[in-house]
């Protein structure tokens, strides 16, 4: 009978590079050498005991027939199907057995849901390697790098379709991560753009291709640790990043605002360098937000003012002008700033375009009255964040990106920085844990 068959699975290939085939030819050997040599043979026994654990499955067989997991009526039994596995240091098959229902047509290997196998050739801590190996390094690097970090050849292909693959998961299975501000916490928003280098087709002769992402975090002022003198960290967060317009990103905002619990801190402030579709956005997901324009950005722009005035090569000048300036917005006396902006300003059109900038922000930059009550007026967690996920990995010499490829990149890039890779890959291993709970119950 079918179910009376031995199980079946089988060693197809131990991976061993260069150095571990010449180490197995050698009478004595260098630490490097042995190293190599045990290598070798720990991946021989390592798929040898993985071979011993797959036969335990009897091929998934269930019997003739079984319950259909989509309609409720009886799957038939249509016999065995192989699949080769792909594991850290080699490559195994098994045979798995075959039901079809007979009324839905539905088809399932139960052996495959019993491992939890993914769709892809690669499995178990390979295929998280693969892909976090591909959220952090260019795809290009990863084949040479590959066998040094893994021990095993992978193609810029593979790491392409895994990385893709394990958003599908992290989107469809991780746990929703949420954040739980106290009632005298205050929640921090901050969000900004940068560029990315695109294939995207031209505007103009003035596009260079690039498109914004937008990125946005969000946390508690109680994660926030003091880690050296002039340095923070941020041991709790909810991240976002995309390519894509400011209405779009709205809906992604309000996942932050959503999963922030927002309702529960005791204030809920805004940090931004003052771009409009931040401050519409703010106040449209957020409501009794309080909005701060970054002093640093304040800061930029008196900059800016001075150079257009005095001269880009009058240091002297610009010094005193921003000195003083920025001692004015230090105190809380932004109208002071703005009407002098617009006194030296007079009928300079770039020269009132940045005057106006600061009459818009005006109650955005009441530095002191924020410092008095506790709150942040630096958004460099953000500034920091954007370099992080993009200049790290998307914007290397030659990079150009497919807006469809660099999206899941993006995702699995700010899923990594805070914490929901690590939980799908902790929930994955639950899952496992409470399938066969289940089964011996």
């Amino acid at each position: 009978m079918a179910g009376e068959r031995g199980p079946s699975a089988r060693i197809v290939e131990v991976e061993k590079d260069e150095f571990i085939k010449r180490a197995e030819g050698q009478k004595k050997l260098g630490i490097f050498g042995i190293d190599d040599l045990t290598e070798g043979k720990a991946r021989e026994i390592k798929l040898q005991l993985l071979v011993q654990e797959l036969e335990k499955y009897n091929r998934g067989w269930e019997g003739n027939s079984r319950q259909c997991p989509k309609c409720g009526e009886k799957q038939l039994y249509k016999g065995d199907q192989p699949r080769k596995l792909r594991v850290t240091g080699g490559t195994v098959e098994i045979d798995r057995a075959y039901y079809v229902c007979k009324s839905c047509k539905h088809s399932s290997f139960p052996m495959d849901d019993a491992l939890n196998l993914a769709p892809e050739l690669e499995q178990g801590r390979l295929r998280e390697r693969i892909s976090i190996l591909g959220a952090i390094v260019p795809y290009n690097q990863i084949p040479e790098l590959s066998i040094e970090l893994i021990g095993m050849w992978i193609s810029a292909c593979t790491v392409r379709r895994c990385l893709l693959k394990e958003v599908e998961l992290l989107t469809s299975e991780c746990p929703v991560k949420e954040l739980k501000p106290s009632n005298d916490d205050v929640l921090y928003a901050q969000l900004d753009g940068f560029m990315i280098p695109t294939r995207e087709e031209r505007k103009d002769k003035e596009d260079q291709g690039y498109r914004e992402s937008k990125v946005a975090t969000v946390f508690t002022a109680k994660a926030r640790v003091e880690v050296s003198k002039d340095r923070n960290q941020i041991t709790d967060q909810l991240i976002a990043a995309k390519i894509c317009s400011a209405k779009e990103f709205e809906s992604v905002f309000k996942d932050l605002a959503r999963r922030s619990n927002y309702k529960k801190a005791s204030r809920v402030v805004v940090l931004s360098d003052g771009a409009k579709w931040i401050q519409n956005l703010a106040r449209r997901v957020l409501p009794c937000v309080i909005q701060i324009l970054d002093y640093a950005h304040a800061k930029q722009h008196l900059h800016a003012f001075a150079k257009l005035k005095f001269g880009e090569s009058n240091n002297g000048e610009i010094f005193r002008f921003v000195d003083e300036m920025k001692g004015l917005l230090w105190e809380d006396r932004a109208p002071e700033v703005t009407r002098r902006m617009f006194e030296l300003a007079g009928e300079d059109p770039l020269l009132l375009r940045e005057a106006k900038f600061f009459r818009s922000k005006q109650q955005r930059m009441r530095y002191k009255k924020f410092r008095a009550e506790g709150l942040d007026i630096g958004s460099g967690a953000i500034e920091s964040l954007g370099k992080r996920i993009g200049q790290g990995r998307l914007k290397g010499a030659g990079m150009r990106w497919n807006v469809k490829d660099v999206n899941p990149v993006l995702f699995f890039r700010a899923a990594l920085f805070d914490g929901r890779v690590k939980s799908h890959l902790r929930y994955q291993r639950v899952m496992e844990e409470q399938y066969f709970q289940r089964l011996v119950a």
